[in-house]
């Protein structure tokens, strides 16, 4: 992981989540505060394309209260809770939801949701519910460190005086076009 791509960290972080904890769909994402909007940046899901597609403001629908009040949420009737907001183009199903909290330095940046489709025979558990949590504390560090690593790159790219980028830089990409 040499770039720390945050998508790509947040997708190896879901592929070992499903071999812990069963799920049908999983979305993280991420808060927007300057936009006062909520975009996925990760959806493993049979309607992945549009929750991929679709904006929300940041604190809507159960994410939006999780986002709001750093709190993880075991919603077993997640259909029945009238927090709940459907994504449009996505079918109003019965559905065991896990919501929790992505924070880095103490601010909530997103969230790692979690659902299974079905009656009350797909709740989830109080040991899942925390061991998603413990992988929702996993995420926010790769996310915090992904963007740490992006921030040091772009730092050692541009020249601190006039924000241009630098001869290094410039090297670079100029070995790698020829």
């Amino acid at each position: 992981l040499s770039t720390l791509d945050p998508s790509v960290v947040l997708e190896m972080i879901a592929d070992s989540l499903k071999a812990v904890v069963a799920y049908d769909s999983l979305t993280i994402y991420r808060a927007d505060w300057t936009m006062r909007t909520r975009r996925a940046l990760v959806a493993r899901d049979r309607f992945a394309e549009m929750i991929l597609q679709h904006e929300a403001p940041v604190d809507s629908g159960l994410t939006g209260w999780v986002i709001r009040n750093g709190e993880a949420v075991l919603a077993n009737e997640a259909h029945l809770d009238s927090r709940v907001m459907q994504i449009p183009g996505t079918p109003d199903e019965p559905e065991a939801m896990i919501v929790c909290p992505l924070q880095i330095s103490g601010e909530t940046v997103g969230t790692l949701n979690v659902s299974r489709m079905g009656g009350p025979e797909v709740s989830f558990s109080r040991d899942e519910f925390e061991l998603v949590q413990l992988f929702a504390a996993q995420a926010s560090i790769a996310l915090r460190n992904a963007e740490a690593h992006g921030e040091m790159i772009t730092r050692a790219e541009h020249d601190a005086l006039t924000g241009l980028r630098n001869h290094g830089a410039f090297q670079r990409e100029l070995g790698e076009a020829v």
